[in-house]
């Protein structure tokens, strides 16, 4: 077994091979699954770079595995050998009210969280709660499966939320990042016109591609004062606090802007009353669950989503950290051990 282990968090050391005999035969609910991919994020940035005071070190990152499972523990029902599957976030205890309801991402008993408080898919084989997976079809490539649910799953579940459907216009920041691209690609199959927010022109074509009706190159002086994006249904602002004011001012009265991610890990000042004068709703969009991945994985249907993906040996995941660390990366990073 071949993991890439990250003994203290910050930039100074670097993380490192270990070569082990092997994972040990699973107890209880626990599932070993041979990883064929893993998705590398920006999380694993700021979690690596100290955002996560609480983390667990020494540690392996990665919270976005696929494989196949080769054990399962005596008290799994879930699961069988040779089944495919893929991880969530973390597990969920099943007998909550949001697990009853099916909304297990929501579920507040659940602690497995890899790549945080447990080794995460950053290796050759990853053993983790049965409630931690969902299943992913066999035609579906390992380097897009890896990313479905916290890329796709989280774009979805965002969308969903704010009542993204066919003839209502979807404003998404970051566009060209992995779930800006995500969710460039979903709105656009479920029937929305896409107006897609970037920085950088060489971006245009690639966001066309996977169905932006329009691209407003913003670089930084508010694209709330462009015309493709007036009177929004929805923003889904995947960069935080240097987007705020624009996607407050874009959506119409009524509107919904969904927050994805915080790029600069500032805190938001929010002008509260334009929030009231234009009833808007706020929406955070947490994981993704398995139900979202089986509605997710019905909409992708045989037509395989087209993001950009860098593939990388597993050995080079500290090559791989500098590369998105550095920036201007389309799309997203998978390790492959």
């Amino acid at each position: 077994m071949m993991r890439m282990r990250l003994d203290a968090q910050g930039w100074e050391t670097p993380m490192l091979a270990e070569d082990l005999a092997g994972p040990d035969d699973p107890s209880g609910n626990l599932v070993v699954v041979e990883v064929e991919a893993c998705g590398v994020r920006h999380r694993d940035l700021i979690d690596r770079g100290g955002g996560i005071s609480f983390m667990t070190v020494p540690i392996t990152l990665g919270h976005e595995a696929v494989g196949r499972v080769v054990a399962i523990g005596p008290d799994v029902t879930t699961w069988r050998v040779g089944d495919r599957v893929a991880t969530l976030h973390r597990d969920s205890c099943g007998t909550c009210e949001r697990c009853g309801t099916g909304d297990v991402s929501l579920c507040e008993r659940g602690f497995h969280v890899l790549g945080i408080l447990a080794d995460g898919g950053y290796a050759s084989h990853i053993t983790l709660p049965e409630r931690a997976l969902y299943s992913v079809p066999d035609d579906v490539p390992a380097a897009e499966a890896a990313i479905l649910n916290c890329t796709y799953g989280t774009a979805f579940r965002g969308l969903r939320a704010a009542g993204c459907a066919s003839g209502r216009t979807v404003v998404v920041t970051g566009a060209s990042g992995g779930v800006g691209s995500a969710a460039v690609e979903i709105a656009s199959r479920m029937g929305a016109r896409v107006v897609a927010v970037v920085r950088d022109r060489d971006r245009v074509d690639y966001l066309t591609a996977l169905g932006a009706d329009a691209v407003v190159v913003d670089p930084g002086d508010g694209f709330h004062r462009v015309a493709e994006v007036e009177n929004a249904d929805l923003v889904l602002d995947c960069v935080g606090e240097p987007t705020l004011n624009s996607s407050l001012r874009s959506v119409r009265l009524g509107g919904s802007i969904v927050f994805i991610g915080n790029v600069s890990q500032e805190r938001l000042s929010l002008n509260v009353g334009l929030v009231i004068v234009k009833a808007l709703r706020i929406i955070g969009s947490s994981g993704a669950g398995p139900r979202d991945m089986a509605d997710l994985i019905a909409l992708r249907g045989s037509s395989p989503f087209a993001m950009a993906i860098e593939e990388w040996p597993l050995l080079r995941a500290e090559d791989a950290h500098r590369r998105l660390r550095g920036g201007g990366v389309p799309g997203r990073l998978v390790l492959r051990p």
